[in-house]
């Protein structure tokens, strides 16, 4: 029972940290982070804060007008950056990154308190809060 609930526990806390690390590529500096904001959508990885941006009314089909142009330019990267950053997909992939860790935490009642398990319920809640 211990070994399929830290199998869960990693597999909670990998979409944590994922989503967080996709909400950084869009708020942190290149400082934080060690690599260009927007790296990801200059790859063509489309992530959840994007995807959710997409379906904020407020956004208004804005990022498609962007996106469906054959080439896209710095100026354009720049722009869909600061749509998504002004759009609930922040906040919103901040919440799954959140319910993720929660359920990771939630896992971690198979295994009797110790420091191991404080360490380990201490790291679903720095991914979410990270910024580098």
């Amino acid at each position: 029972a211990q070994v399929e609930a830290m199998r869960r526990f990693g597999r909670l806390l990998g979409m944590s940290f994922q989503i967080a690390d996709d909400v950084l590529d869009y708020l942190a500096t290149e400082e934080e982070v060690g690599k260009p904001v927007g790296n990801d959508l200059k790859q063509g990885t489309v992530t959840l804060p994007l995807m959710l941006a997409r379906h904020d009314p407020g956004v208004d089909g804005r990022l498609e007008a962007i996106l469906e142009k054959a080439t896209l330019q710095d100026a354009d990267y720049a722009e869909v950056v600061r749509i998504v950053r002004d759009s609930r997909g922040i906040d919103e992939s901040y919440g799954y990154a959140k319910t993720f860790g929660d359920k990771a935490r939630a896992e971690l009642q198979a295994f009797p308190p110790s420091p191991f398990r404080d360490a380990f319920e201490a790291l679903t809640y720095y991914v979410v809060g990270r910024r580098n």
